[in-house]
């Protein structure tokens, strides 16, 4: 029995985290069962009774309850923390880093081995921050990002001894579901009246540093999409303890017809979703590689340098910065990708193609540079 617990922003209702476990989650059961292991798995959770009810056959704790989670590292045998961007200082007051670095640091304390999965680092500017980067990170047994933007923050962090291997977000091992997710999605849709027949287009937007100017600027340029292509605006609020109200005001900022998706999503269900749209304006992040899973032609707007290294990756146009969007440059955007969006739909599907090969090849070679052959754990010829 492989004992694995794994921290990260889980139990918020997320969408992107809740795709990050689900993905993690189905890699390391498929990585186990090739190597014939049986796995006990425990999430850290903000909510756990959610997190057992969503997911089959693990266990949930409190991701406070600090006698609880001693006892859980004490007894597992791999500590991993991700995905996601759980190790940045520009949100959470800048305490999340010091908190998942802290698991981390108990990991070590109790001799635990540590693997940082497919995270997203940085931006992490304060000074105490790096340093306890830096020292707690540099005792992991292997640290994998999402990006080499992320490499080359590790790396001015001097972060140098464990091994550091670049892949893809987990979230691209998610595939459409095959059972009743599309139904209920449909019926989800439908509870939208949606008018028949016309182009969706898809907004994911979130607050910003009380920012409210690049709201009124996507509404605008939602509303001149709706008289130029005939489209209806969804909003799709990806985290909504924080993106529904925003939501709601952006909408309420249009002229033309304009929805919000008010029900709480799960990760199949918005894939289903997000398939369904013509076109998105993204600002989270999982709204855009949701929107990359699904073929689906987007224009990304980045408040966090994740964005726009995620769109880079995809070889796509540039984004729009969010502190100096404004709505003629988004409009004009958005036509031009419209008009190339059977060339933009075909090259997304590769990538996703692509990318969801290579996280679960990535996954699996390192659930066997942990639990390869016995007493041969941290090979790196393991590590593709």
């Amino acid at each position: 029995m492989k004992k694995i617990l794994i921290s990260g922003y889980h139990g918020f209702n997320n969408l992107g985290d809740e795709a990050i476990l689900e993905s993690i989650l189905q890699i390391l059961k498929q990585a186990a069962s090739k190597k014939g292991h049986a796995l006990a798995i425990t999430v850290l959770s903000a909510n756990p009774e959610k997190t057992v009810q969503n997911y089959a056959d693990i266990k949930a704790i409190s991701r406070t309850n600090l006698p609880l989670i001693i006892s859980a590292i004490k007894n597992c045998d791999l500590f991993l923390s991700g995905g996601g961007s759980l190790l940045q200082d520009k949100t959470g007051y800048g305490l999340s880093t010091a908190y998942y670095l802290g698991l981390v640091f108990l990991a070590r304390l109790f001799r635990k081995k540590i693997v940082l999965y497919a995270q997203g680092i940085g931006p992490i500017t304060k000074k105490i921050n790096r340093l306890l980067a830096r020292w707690i990170i540099n005792n992991a047994d292997l640290v994998t990002v999402r990006d080499t933007a992320s490499k080359k923050e590790l790396l001015s962090m001097g972060i140098i001894r464990p091994p550091l291997r670049v892949t893809v977000d987990p979230a691209f091992c998610l595939q459409p579901s095959s059972s009743n997710t599309p139904q209920k999605a449909q019926n989800i849709l439908s509870h939208s009246h949606l008018p028949p027949g016309k182009p969706l287009l898809g907004i994911s937007v979130r607050s910003w540093q009380g920012e409210r100017k690049f709201i009124h600027e996507i509404a605008k340029a939602a509303d001149r999409l709706a008289l130029a292509l005939g489209t209806t605006t969804i909003f799709i609020p990806m985290f909504p303890k924080q993106d529904l109200p925003v939501s709601r005001y952006a909408a309420s900022l249009m002229q033309q017809e304009a929805h919000v998706l008010e029900k709480e999503l799960t990760p199949q269900e918005a894939l289903f979703i997000f398939s369904r749209l013509d076109l998105l304006i993204g600002v989270r992040l999982h709204s855009l590689i949701f929107a990359a899973i699904t073929g689906t032609p987007m224009v990304g707007i980045g408040y966090d340098p994740k964005v726009r290294s995620f769109i880079n990756q995809l070889e796509l146009n540039p984004i729009h910065k969010i502190e100096s969007l404004q709505a003629g440059e988004l409009f004009d955007h958005c036509l031009q990708v419209w008009r190339e969006r059977e060339i933009i739909k075909d090259k997304l599907q590769q990538t996703a193609a692509e990318y969801y090969r290579k996280s679960n090849s990535f996954g699996e070679s390192v659930y066997r540079y942990f639990f390869g052959q016995e007493g041969q754990e941290g090979n790196r010829d393991a590590l593709q």
